[in-house]
């Protein structure tokens, strides 16, 4: 009976865990940017909806699909590229 109740538990929390969203800004194809310097980031088509961030950059928590996220480390190089 207690492994029952442990495992609905364990399978009600995974139906809570979000799906990882779609390409919905079209960051897949500009993963190649990633290991790349910063500069890097700059040279991207005008008019694209795009967000830098540095270490130290403030940051929103608000969801936008439509938004490239271009992550740089510490060093200067493009770490992450993602929607949102």
């Amino acid at each position: 009976m207690q492994k029952a109740a442990i495992l609905a538990l364990i399978l009600g929390t995974a139906a809570c865990v979000p799906a990882q969203p779609a390409d919905t800004c079209g960051a897949e194809p500009l993963s190649y940017i990633v290991g790349q310097n910063a500069a890097a980031a700059y040279q991207l088509p005008q008019g694209l909806p795009v967000r830098i961030l540095y270490p130290a950059t403030p940051r929103t928590e608000d969801f936008s699909p439509s938004r490239i996220n271009i992550e740089i480390g510490a060093d200067g190089v493009i770490t992450s590229v993602w929607c949102g």
